[in-house]
């Protein structure tokens, strides 16, 4: 409900009508533990109407075709690029350490047990 209701308000901004109503589909949803009611299936389907574009790509899933996503020009979606570079960046960095610490660490020679060879 959430993911539709910032969909909403970037496809339609934040003081449409149905960015609203998501708004408060959204709060009744997240106090159901206290009062309860929950949201109607059909209240949602007829907010998830008003889209006309596809997905965000911040907030597709990672297996999604990129022809199903759309990439807005929206302060959003510019800082979910700049993260995602820099946590790519950040993981391949580690690897290479990983990887560079592994091979070290695993063909470390140990002079005691190169003390302790046998000569005939």
């Amino acid at each position: 409900m959430s993911h539709l209701h910032l969909r909403l308000a970037l496809e339609l901004g934040v003081e449409d009508p149905a960015t609203e109503q998501a708004a408060y589909l959204c709060s009744v949803q997240v106090d159901f533990a206290k009062h309860g009611r929950c949201i109607k299936v059909d209240a949602m389907d007829n907010l998830k109407k008003k889209l006309k574009n596809p997905k965000p790509k911040f907030l597709a899933d990672e297996d999604v075709d990129d022809a199903d996503v759309y990439s807005p020009d929206h302060i959003i979606q510019k800082l979910y690029d700049a993260a995602d570079k820099k946590i790519k960046g950040l993981f391949e960095d580690c690897m290479k350490v990983e990887h560079t610490n592994s091979i070290l660490h695993a063909y470390e020679f140990n002079q005691h047990i190169i003390s302790l060879r046998v000569t005939n």
